[in-house]
């Protein structure tokens, strides 16, 4: 019995290294006077490798795709993103060496250059990590029964390379 628990252990664990990353992004949103929440978005797009160099074009996420994991939250989200007039946030001119890169991100027809800093996951897959200010688009006074939300909210995005 004790054979088979350790061949089921090493089985389990073996399955989830193997697994692929997955595609999408996580926003980290701070609450004051306390706690926190996080966005999950599919991203549409990947990036290119071209020598040392990865790039993109265009990538977008579907803010009608949002999840906070509460459905008031979600709603409410989407509202403040408008998103019946701006169903998309547009990542353009997206180009990063050596962990380093820049892009530019537009939410609401305002857009901001941003300077992120990324890791090679795998042959197939890489991780981007950067800060929004939410006051540079627009967006400001989300407050709901006394608690609020920070202005600069924290992004980590995965994306295929191709």
């Amino acid at each position: 019995m004790r054979k088979f628990n350790l061949l089921l252990l090493s089985l389990l664990l073996s399955f989830s290294v193997m697994a692929a990353p997955k595609k999408g992004a996580i926003v980290q949103v701070n609450l004051n006077p306390a706690g926190s929440f996080q966005i999950k978005a599919k991203i549409k797009g990947s990036l290119s490798k071209k020598g040392s160099m990865l790039t993109a074009k265009k990538l977008t996420a579907s803010v009608k795709s949002f999840k906070t994991g509460m459905d008031l939250r979600d709603e409410h989200t989407k509202k403040k993103l408008n998103y019946k007039k701006f169903p998309k946030i547009l990542v353009t001119d997206v180009k990063a060496k050596a962990g380093n890169g820049v892009a530019k991100i537009t939410i609401m027809n305002k857009a901001q250059v941003v300077k992120f800093k990324y890791k090679d996951i795998d042959s197939k897959y890489a991780t981007a990590k950067f800060q929004l200010s939410l006051k540079k688009f627009g967006i400001s006074g989300i407050n709901y029964m006394g608690v609020g939300v920070e202005d600069i909210i924290t992004v980590t995005a995965t994306l295929k390379k191709k």
